[in-house]
């Protein structure tokens, strides 16, 4: 099975943003949503898809 490589990027926290975290709780939050939607079997078949 293949898996994801995740890209991340370091840096250094006091070079953040405001908006670099404001967008990240975002994005965390709509994939917890989308996650919390989906059944067991869709749940399975996303992962393996990855």
């Amino acid at each position: 099975m293949l898996r994801a490589h995740p890209q991340l990027i370091h840096g250094k926290l006091e070079k953040l943003h405001p908006t670099h975290l404001t967008v990240g709780k975002a994005e965390v939050a709509r994939k917890r949503t989308e996650w919390g939607n989906l059944g067991k079997k869709a749940r399975k078949a996303t992962l393996d898809s990855h």
